[in-house]
C-alpha cells in the first residue's frame, strides 16, 4: 500500500519507525495502552479463550489503527480511502491478497473488483496470521458478519501470476505464451541452515506456528519448479527471521534488520546483472495478436 502511494524510500522507512512493535502483540485494547504479553496465568486463561472462542491469541486492533492513520496521513479521502480513491487520486493500482477461509478460496480486493472496499480492511484481513491473530468476519462493507478471511499467504504466499491474465494483455508487448513480463516479484525464501527448521514442537502454541510456517513454505516448491517465476524475481534471504518476529526494528542498530537489508541488496544486484529479458520477435508477436483478436472474436 505505501508502493501503491508512491512514497519515497526515506518515507516508507520513516513510516516503518513509526509502528509500536510492542502492541503488535496485545491481549487487551490497545486504546488504553495497558498491553500485556503471555506472562500471568490470567494472560494466558485470556488468550486460551480468545483462541477458543475467535480462533487466534491477540487481537487486532493496533494493527487496523495504526494502518488505517498511516492512509490517512498520505491520503486526501482519510483513513477509510477505497480502492475506488486509490485509482482516482492517481496512486498505483494496489492488489491485496487475502484466503476466503469460509469458501476455502483465494480472494483478491482491488479497484476493479472490490472498488467500495476500504484499502484498510484488506489489509487488516491480509496480515491476519492464523492463530496468531483473531479471526475476522467482513461482509464486504464492514467487519463482524459475513465470509470468515485470514492472510492470504495461507492458500498463494506469492502471487506474481495473477497479473498473466487477458485484461493485461492490451497495449502490452511483453505479454508473451501466457507470461507478463513486465511483472517483477521480490520473492523470500528461508535458508536451510536456519536454526528454526530443526525447532520441536513443545506445545499448543509451537504446533500452531509449525503449521502456519509450513502452509507457507510449503509454496515455496511451486516457485522453485515454476522458470518463468524464478525468471522475473529478485530472490531475496529472509536471513532466518519468522514471519511473527516483532522483534525485528527498521534502525541501524537492529543486527536482523541491518542483514535484510544486505540481502535485500545484493539479490537486486544480482538479479540486474543477470537479467535476460526475453525476445519478441515482431513477426510472432503479430501472429500472437491475430490470434488472440480471433479468440475474443468468438
Amino acid at each position: 500500500a505505501l508502493i501503491s502511494m508512491r512514497l519515497s524510500v526515506d518515507e516508507i522507512v520513516q513510516v516503518y519507525q513509526s509502528v509500536d512493535y510492542d502492541r503488535m502483540k496485545a491481549l487487551r485494547d490497545t486504546k488504553s495502552q495497558d498491553v500485556t504479553r503471555l506472562g500471568s496465568i490470567q494472560d494466558r486463561m485470556a488468550a486460551l479463550n480468545r483462541f477458543v472462542t475467535r480462533f487466534g491469541v491477540y487481537e487486532n486492533s493496533y494493527p487496523y489503527e495504526w494502518m488505517g492513520d498511516t492512509i490517512g496521513r498520505f491520503c486526501a479521502d482519510g483513513s477509510r480511502a477505497t480502492f475506488a480513491d486509490f485509482r482516482n487520486l492517481g496512486f498505483r493500482d494496489l492488489h491485496i491478497v487475502t484466503t476466503n477461509v469460509t469458501k476455502r478460496t483465494t480472494e483478491i480486493f482491488c479497484a476493479q473488483a472490490t472498488p467500495d472496499v476500504a484499502v484498510v480492511d484488506a489489509l487488516l484481513m491480509s496480515q491476519s496470521i492464523p492463530f496468531f491473530y483473531e479471526a475476522l468476519q467482513f461482509d464486504g462493507r464492514s467487519f463482524g458478519q459475513g465470509d470468515h478471511y485470514a492472510d492470504g499467504g495461507i492458500l498463494l504466499n506469492y502471487p506474481i501470476h495473477i497479473f498473466d491474465k487477458r485484461r493485461y494483455v492490451e497495449n502490452n508487448r511483453w505479454f508473451v505464451n501466457g507470461v507478463n513480463w513486465e511483472t517483477l516479484g521480490c520473492h523470500l525464501y528461508t535458508p536451510v541452515e536456519c536454526p528454526h527448521h530443526a525447532d520441536e514442537v513443545h506445545n499448543i502454541w509451537s504446533y500452531t506456528q509449525h503449521v502456519v510456517e509450513s502452509l507457507m513454505e510449503a509454496q515455496s516448491v511451486a516457485f522453485e519448479a515454476s522458470g518463468t517465476s524464478q525468471r522475473r524475481s529478485i530472490n531475496i534471504s529472509n536471513c532466518c527471521a519468522r514471519t511473527t518476529d516483532f522483534g525485528i526494528r527498521p534502525y541501524p542498530d537492529n543486527k536482523t534488520y541491518q542483514q535484510l537489508v544486505a540481502a535485500g541488496t545484493d539479490a537486486a544486484e544480482q538479479f540486474l546483472r543477470t537479467y535476460d529479458p526475453p525476445i519478441i520477435r515482431p513477426f510472432f508477436r503479430h501472429l500472437l495478436d491475430r490470434l488472440h483478436n480471433f479468440i475474443d472474436s468468438k
